[in-house]
């Protein structure tokens, strides 16, 4: 009898997530789950709240915790099996675990690109920045898997192991760059203990972190390391339900030849995560790319549409940080300090005193023509400026008549002054008013303008707190007899 009843209790197991140095999401719903013996309570224990559950047929149990303050104070998540009893070895204990805020940090390799690593795939400033960081109450696990699979897996290839921000963990193994900035960022403007998933994996398209929906592809034309949901099933799963506050997304190399499609595409993985995570108010934060050897405006325009079309949504333009010559660009800090201004303001703001920090780059507003001038107004700007590092008045605008034929702009308001010690003029940022007035040698009656669709596609066009304009294309509203006609 004594051996059947060990038989009957099996071993109650945690989530993958559930490891010791956890954080935990304040303020939500905290889902716990894992496996037993069918049939087998199981009583789970933290912060003051005791919770039991009671696995199904196949072995899984779930609670819910009540949802919960911040706590910087590292406390125990005690799980108890049928037993009741502290002492048997069927209990399971998780210890240091904090309760603050979760982001979820996901994507192909430019979310990937670690803050320590070798010369050409990590971040400039990461080694320096590393070896003097130390947050005990930031912390990350990371999920990069070189499997996938057909199938939801309920556990990662590997153990998650949960690290705090130190200059040892951070130097080895090290953690997406993108991420470490953005989670320093929400803790230095908040204060509050941080978790930061890292679920990303390089080379990857947009389907394969998409979960399951009715009509997706069984298969596509693509790698086969690119089909549809196989990361989601392998890198994703096995955190779901995890409570999270939000995602930060860094993706889109992989699937840059086809904007017609990526916008929707968006939509399916936002829809498909905010699902599967429990939370319809999944804040996505998202990076728009930047050129690297060819126009890609286009697809950056397709990114920029689904922050239009979702409320929950924010992208950072990141087209000033542009290397032409390699899709890694190293340069990694502005693209997590932009994505965390959304959080900081949106999220964070009216609790911590943030609700009116700029987070939204510059865009387009509107166009009208004076005589041979375009004015392009321009939304999320009190003022504009120029930066070239030879002070010159090189930008990325065009204009077209009705002949469609682009020809490069000046900007036509953008003010000029002295050069110290030499006298001679240069154009060293300001633009007089948050106008563009844009004209254009043999463009007589502009009717189309654009940016940043010809090489060298870097932005240099900013607003007062230096956040870049991103690509857009626009033309007036003709009568119908006249589209296609040379004016």
């Amino acid at each position: 009898m004594s051996i059947l009843s060990c038989l009957l209790v099996a071993a109650v197991e945690l989530a993958a997530p559930f490891t010791d140095h956890m954080v935990l999401q304040r303020r939500m719903k905290v889902p716990v789950w894992g496996k037993a013996a069918s049939g087998e309570k199981v009583e789970v224990a933290f912060a003051g709240q005791r919770l039991a559950a009671v696995a199904d047929k196949d072995g899984r149990w779930r609670v819910d915790l009540a949802p919960m303050e911040a706590s910087c104070e590292g406390r125990t998540l005690q799980v108890t099996g049928q037993s009741n009893n502290p002492n048997d070895p069927n209990n399971r204990t998780i210890r240091d675990v904090l309760v603050g805020e979760v982001w979820l940090c996901a994507g192909q390799s430019n979310m990937g690109v670690s803050l320590c690593g070798g010369p050409h795939f990590s971040d400039r400033l990461g080694p320096t920045v590393a070896q003097v960081t130390r947050r005990p109450l930031v912390r990350f696990a990371v999920t990069a898997s070189s499997k996938y699979a057909d199938e939801p897996w309920e556990k990662p290839l590997h153990p998650i192991v949960w690290r705090a921000f130190t200059p040892e963990n951070l130097k080895s193994p090290s953690f997406s760059a993108v991420a470490v900035y953005f989670g320093l960022s929400v803790h230095e403007a908040t204060g509050l203990p941080v978790g930061l998933v890292g679920v990303y994996r390089g080379a990857t398209g947009i389907d394969s972190w998409t979960p399951p929906y009715p009509g997706q592809p069984e298969k596509t034309k693509d790698r086969p390391d690119c089909q549809p949901r196989i990361f989601w099933n392998t890198v994703v799963n096995p955190w779901t339900p995890f409570a999270a506050r939000g995602m930060i997304w860094y993706q889109g190399e992989h699937d840059s030849g086809e904007p017609a499609t990526y916008t929707a595409k968006m939509h399916r993985l936002y829809d498909g995560w905010r699902t599967r995570f429990e939370n319809p108010d999944l804040r996505f934060y998202y990076a728009q790319l930047c050129s690297w050897g060819s126009n890609i405006a286009p697809f950056q325009e397709a990114q920029a549409k689904f922050e239009q079309e979702e409320p929950n949504a924010a992208m950072a333009v990141i087209c000033d940080v542009c290397n032409l010559t390699d899709i890694h660009t190293n340069d990694k800090e502005p693209v997590g300090r932009r994505l965390a201004l959304h959080a900081i303001r949106r999220d964070y703001g009216r609790e911590f005193g943030f609700e009116h920090v700029q987070d939204n780059s510059p865009s387009f507003a509107g166009l009208s023509v004076t005589g041979s001038v375009a004015v392009v107004k321009v939304a999320n700007a009190k003022e504009l400026h120029l930066y070239n590092r030879d002070f010159s008045k090189a930008n990325g605008f065009e204009l077209a008549g009705a002949d469609g034929k682009w020809k490069p702009a000046n900007i036509v308001n953008l003010r000029e002054s002295k050069a110290w010690g030499t006298g001679k003029p240069v154009w060293n940022g300001p633009l007089a008013g948050t106008d563009i007035l844009l004209a254009a040698e043999g463009v007589a009656k502009p009717v189309k303008v654009r940016y940043l669709h010809a090489r060298p596609w870097n932005g240099n066009l900013a607003n007062e707190v230096n956040l870049p304009m991103g690509p857009f294309e626009a033309e007036l509203a003709l009568p119908s007899d006249l589209k296609g006609k040379s004016k």
